[in-house]
């Protein structure tokens, strides 16, 4: 399935798929991630790795492998600029009719881009597919029952690594915008979904990491589901990894925050603050008969004021307390 690219060889043509890798000291994990990519058996894709001034090995690692397989764009900025505007950079430079975000830790099965775009091509009101989520430890081991229970696991050396349950089933695949939208917001936390093949054109009709906040990425995905339906592929072929690194297991809402690339650390509130306000604002953007309007828009409202929601934030911040102390008494 597809173009195969051989070394060498020249292509002024864009490729179907453009994969983009935004990536800060990822030395650890990133050949692995790398490898996985390059292994897949649908072959015409491009894949752009955006080094965010990385201080460890990852752009000598990203190097020899740009030199090895001519599909790999490397760049490199000369300062970091935060997650959010490196996940933008990638997007910005792509070329392909359909766009995959991957991350510097993540895995996918050989066969996670063919079947993905497989599913795309075969349904126009697909503007997403992604497959199944294994959670994977450091080692790339299947995370336990137990853990995923309790909230968190244990990594070599003793640090706590936050984990939870993957979401249930969704309605992403009902014809029906509210539905689709009212489950992004209401029934998605991990937000997997994002690292799926996504119609390039649809994607860059969002808001798509323009702002620097944590929780950008969920907004995405509520805005792609106004637009259309999400397609999964029904086999476990993407493995998210979970170590102590990465940025769920900041311990604070300001760190995650600076991390994504704002200018000014913010607190818990005011970043779900900020979603609120890109949710609400993506309804009148869309494409939709006034009847769905008014079903999304009481979304918004049920997210604002669900209980639920406010005391799973709150047991959020007292576990990550625990797992702070606990790792600062190892």
């Amino acid at each position: 399935m597809g173009h195969r690219a051989t070394r060498g060889s020249t292509r002024s043509d864009p490729p179907t798929v453009s994969i983009g890798l935004p990536v800060y000291n990822g030395e650890r994990h990133i050949r692995e991630a790398l490898d996985s990519l390059l292994a897949q058996t649908y072959r015409d894709f491009e894949l752009i790795v955006s080094d965010n001034a990385s201080t460890d090995a990852t752009a000598e690692i990203c190097r020899v492998y740009a030199a090895r397989d001519q599909r790999i764009r490397y760049v490199r900025n000369p300062t970091n600029i935060g997650a959010n505007p490196n996940f933008r950079r990638v997007l910005d430079l792509a070329r392909g009719r359909y766009f995959k975000w991957a991350a510097c830790d993540d895995v996918c099965h050989p066969t996670y881009l063919g079947r993905c775009v497989e599913m795309l091509e075969a349904d126009r009101s697909l503007v997403l597919c992604h497959s199944r989520t294994v959670l994977v430890d450091e080692e790339g081991r299947p995370v336990p029952d137990e853990a995923i229970a309790r909230g968190y696991l244990l990594d070599a050396r003793g640090r706590p690594v936050y984990v939870r349950v993957c979401d249930p089933p969704r309605r992403f695949g009902s014809p029906k915008p509210h539905r689709r939208f009212r489950d992004v917001l209401l029934a998605t936390r991990w937000c997997f979904e994002v690292f799926g093949v996504i119609r390039t054109d649809a994607l860059r009709r969002t808001s798509a990491f323009r702002e620097s906040f944590y929780g950008a990425d969920k907004v995405i995905l509520a805005e792609l589901a106004l637009m259309g339906r999400f397609g999964e592929v029904p086999d476990g072929l993407f493995f998210r990894r979970c170590h102590p690194d990465q940025s769920t297991n900041l311990e604070s809402a300001a760190r995650a925050s600076v991390w994504s690339g704002a200018a000014a650390a913010r607190g818990l509130v005011t970043q779900r603050l900020l979603c609120l306000r890109a949710y609400a604002r993506s309804i009148p953007r869309a494409d939709l008969p006034m009847r769905e309007r008014l079903l999304c828009q009481i979304s918004v409202a049920r997210l604002v004021i669900d209980p639920v929601r406010w005391t799973e934030i709150l047991r959020h911040i007292g576990r990550r307390a625990i797992l702070a102390a606990s790792e600062d008494r190892a």
